[in-house]
């Protein structure tokens, strides 16, 4: 586990000596999910997402697992999302955090227009956002099918595809800041952490590590107010 700390917030990324943050099938964290926030003194204050590609984000007041794949609150919660490739999205604004977990499906699906479309209907001014994109797959290692490539190509992300030595590439990263830009989010205020999962070898990655036998192992990517600062 490791912590990136910045003026607004801290992010904390557990790593594959953690074990896997994967959750029971009634919803509950599992035990290396459990183990890890109490060492963190976590536990009590911690929200979390079902994470199912969809495009729902939510305002959320309570602990506890929410059906949906973005999270916003205001109040005194730790926020987190699992991953193995795709996008964990952290942000920060006056006194908001997020957690969105983005995937070419859901970014596809219109993601970034729900979270925008939330925080503008909870007053929050799209120009104070501050985005943290934690580690996933980046461009060179996110190879794609011709079927998936063509189902991009009909939509304003075509723009991201790659091709090189016959092999399509999707670059998710630019794509979603892209779309950040695109909704009002500056540019400026996005920091990218430059890791890529599937060259990370203490993160786990899906395609390197769970394609073949479709087992699904990830890390969390949580992220804390530094201003509501409890344990």
């Amino acid at each position: 586990m490791y912590q990136i700390k910045k003026d607004l917030y801290t992010i904390i990324v557990s790593e594959k000596s953690d074990g896997s943050m994967n959750i029971n099938p009634d919803g509950s964290l599992a035990n290396n999910a459990l183990k890890l926030l109490r060492s963190l003194g976590l536990s009590n204050n911690f929200a979390y997402m079902r994470q199912t590609h969809g495009t729902d984000v939510n305002c959320i007041n309570k602990t506890g697992l929410h059906l949906c794949d973005g999270i916003v609150s205001k109040n005194n919660l730790v926020l987190g999302v699992r991953s193995a490739d795709c996008i964990p999205l952290m942000l920060s604004a006056n006194r908001y955090i997020g957690a969105v977990h983005v995937s070419r499906k859901n970014l596809l699906g219109g993601i970034i227009s729900n979270l925008s479309e939330k925080l503008i209907s909870h007053g929050v001014n799209l120009s104070d956002v501050q985005i943290f994109l934690g580690s996933h797959i980046r461009v060179d290692s996110y190879e794609i099918k011709s079927d998936v490539c063509e189902l991009i190509e009909k939509t304003r992300f075509s723009k991201y595809l790659l091709r090189k030595n016959k092999q399509s590439y999707f670059d998710l990263t630019a794509a979603v800041i892209g779309e950040l830009a695109r909704v009002g989010i500056r540019v400026h205020n996005v920091n990218d952490c430059m890791i890529d999962t599937y060259k990370q070898s203490n993160l786990f990655s899906y395609r390197r590590d769970c394609f073949l036998s479709n087992r699904i192992e990830t890390f969390f990517t949580i992220i804390r107010s530094n201003a509501t600062k409890k344990n």
